[in-house]
């Protein structure tokens, strides 16, 4: 759960609180039209919306930034207008947002501007490529030209506002005050958006995985974070705080349980593109998948309980003790590119408690596995279980065969007290390599602070991300590569990302940096 938790916050920023239900419509409300509150006219259903302030100010700054000003260059290229156009479009504060259409079951970006002279913005826009405006209640309002309606009736309004949705005051305790960007997630419409998404792709991977992110945003009251751009690294603080109601008592417990500090090998290669430090808490974890599967009886995990059960039955084996309590306090997990150019590898590496408690029970778990893939695919599915012995001990993998294809499964190996699982015996080879050196792992200096190491760290090497984008392993629907094209050419001429977690009463307290400016000394 808490690597959902993370992955959130990298990817969209900040999560807010909601009811187990998806909200009620909201009664109108006389005095809920704001002045210049650009971000109080979006509907309950926005699911992300990123308040930019002081833009115009800040604009010379922003484009001195040779790295910086590029991406904007090729963004602003593609959409037909000039640098000098978003001073004028922006003023002093402007909303970027994804506003949920239920009925398309898409999510539709939507920018909310309060420029200088809205006349004069219409104007710019009308000339810009697929984007529709329309000037409505003291703010002009701009989107895909392809849902133009949509973006009339948001600007229009319905007499509800997102800030009767979230609460943006507890926010604001836990961040920061001013930065150039501040963000909200709102996970009720996000939630709510992943439910429809998950019943249209059915039981596929992609649709199993929506379902478990729709249940991990129950659990989040309140988050945010403050960005801006300081000597030449984009800075940001976020909060993360849980909802007590919903987290089960053994989550909460381990966030107050001192662990030992983040660590990360000393030389990491120079093809891993990610590296991270986190505590395992696997018991945490089983309670909270117990809790998810208890509160959705329709969920992926309903049939939770009885699984295990099934197979502490078949095996003999106890989960929490022959599993959840052989596994240590911490792990790591690298992300690094395969032989392939673009494809990408994983390693995963925990401490072990009790090593051979761990190795007997995982073997049992596989071949359980195997077999109820195989008769819940009626044979269609073939798995196969196999064991090998290297000189530095057993191997132990699970291939899957259908009569169109075989697709080899993940391997692991237990060595000097550590269990290594990894996507491939070449990836596991490494892994093994790595937990041969784990004398020298240590707290990196760019992760130290007043308040001593953090809990969880990753390390992000973007020039490795811009190869893998540069090959084109990631692409999307209706893409023709410029957007990625142009986010790899700013990510290759970036410094490493740093990310930085510490658990405090209630929740998650997450910085990271990223420098863009080279020409700057820094972290």
């Amino acid at each position: 759960m808490r690597a959902m938790f993370t992955t959130l916050i990298v990817a969209l920023g900040v999560v807010l609180a909601c009811d187990e239900a998806p909200s009620p419509p909201l009664a109108p409300r006389a005095d809920y039209v704001p002045s210049g509150d650009l971000i109080a006219l979006l509907p309950p259903s926005t699911v992300v919306a990123v308040e930019v302030r002081n833009l115009a100010g800040r604009w010379d700054e922003l484009r001195a930034i040779p790295g910086l000003a590029g991406l904007q260059d090729r963004l602003l290229e593609k959409l037909g207008l000039d640098a000098d156009d978003v001073p004028e479009l922006a003023g002093e504060r402007a909303v970027i947002a994804v506003v949920a259409d239920g009925d398309a079951r898409s999510l539709v970006p939507v920018a909310v501007l309060d420029p200088p002279s809205p006349e004069g913005a219409l104007a710019f826009l009308g000339r810009a490529n697929g984007l529709v405006a329309h000037e409505g209640r003291g703010a002009v309002w701009v989107g895909p030209t392809g849902r133009a309606g949509l973006v009339e009736r948001i600007a229009a309004g319905n007499g509800t506002s997102l800030r009767q949705a979230v609460d943006f005051a507890a926010l604001a305790e836990r961040l920061p005050e001013g930065g150039l960007a501040r963000a909200v997630v709102h996970p009720c419409a996000l939630r709510e958006h992943l439910g429809m998404w998950a019943e249209m792709r059915g039981s596929d991977a992609a649709g199993m995985l929506a379902a478990l992110f729709r249940s991990d945003l129950e659990a989040v009251k309140v988050a945010g974070f403050r960005r801006d751009i300081v000597d030449g690294a984009i800075v940001t603080d976020a909060w993360v705080g849980f909802d007590t109601e919903v987290v089960p008592e053994a989550f909460t417990r381990a966030l107050a349980t001192p662990r030992g500090p983040a660590v990360l090998p000393a030389d990491i290669p120079a093809d891993v593109l990610l590296a991270s430090s986190f505590r395992t808490e696997a018991e945490a974890g089983l309670a909270w998948l117990r809790t998810v599967a208890a509160r959705d009886p329709r969920g992926p995990l309903r049939n939770f309980d009885f699984w295990v059960d099934e197979f502490e039955a078949r095996t003999g084996r106890d989960v929490e003790r022959d599993i959840v309590g052989a596994l240590g306090e911490r792990g790591l997990a690298f992300l690094f590119v395969g032989e392939d150019e673009g494809a990408i590898e994983f390693i995963a590496i925990f401490d072990a408690g009790d090593p051979a408690r761990l190795e007997a029970s995982l073997v049992d778990l596989r071949d359980w596995i195997a077999e109820q893939v195989w008769g819940r695919s009626l044979g269609l599915a073939m798995p196969r279980s196999w064991n090998a012995h290297e000189d530095n001990g057993a191997v132990y993998g699970l291939d899957l065969r259908s009569p169109f294809a075989t697709l080899s499964g993940p391997v692991f190996q237990l060595a000097n007290d550590h269990l290594v699982v990894a996507t491939s015996r070449r990836s596991l080879r490494r892994g093994v390599l790595l937990v041969e050196g784990a004398e020298s792992w240590n707290t990196p200096a760019w992760a130290l602070g007043e308040q001593g190491p953090p809990d969880e760290i990753v390390l992000i090497r973007t020039t490795v991300l811009a190869r893998v984008l540069a090959a084109g392993a990631v692409r999307y629907a209706g893409d023709d590569g410029w957007f990625l094209d142009a986010v790899g050419e700013f990510l290759d001429g970036a410094g490493d990302g740093h990310l930085r977690v510490r658990y405090e009463e209630g929740g998650l307290r997450v910085s990271s940096s990223l420098r863009i400016d080279a020409q700057r000394a820094g972290p």
